[in-house]
């Protein structure tokens, strides 16, 4: 498979009418969902709602997970679908939280909405720091 420049499209077409237009439209589509990412925090809890209208970006937690404790929250997105993919990775908001080791995942997925549920499995201490999760929603 080839590499594509998605900051570049234009080398991909000879003129209007170029077949390769058909090619590569797709990843146009998918480039304009994922180059803006936004960046939410909770306001008040680890359980706060989180309302978001993008198709990728953070959410930081209002404090650190506490041990040997799961959270959850409601994520409102009024993009999501009953059969999106939702992406998600943990990011630790310091060097000496890599040793808490975070179980996450999204046990509920509806049109509209999502929940993401965490748990730091360290029984000795949480995470030191509020901690982040990175989203992309594909549909």
């Amino acid at each position: 498979m080839a590499f594509i420049d998605i900051f570049n499209f234009k080398k991909y077409f000879a003129k209007a009418s170029d077949s390769q237009v058909a090619r590569y439209g797709h990843v146009n589509a998918l480039a304009s969902r994922i180059t803006s990412p936004v960046a939410y925090t909770q306001e008040t809890s680890t359980g706060t709602t989180v309302e978001i209208n993008s198709y990728c970006g953070t959410i930081t937690l209002a404090g650190p997970i506490p041990s040997n404790t799961n959270i959850l929250f409601r994520v409102n997105c009024p993009l999501v679908k009953e059969t999106s993919v939702i992406l998600l990775t943990v990011q630790y908001g310091d060097i000496a939280d890599y040793q808490d080791d975070v179980s996450y995942g999204i046990p509920i997925l509806a049109d509209g909405l999502f929940w993401i549920s965490a748990k730091c499995l360290t029984a000795s201490s949480s995470t030191g720091t509020p901690t982040k999760f990175h989203y992309l929603i594909l549909n």
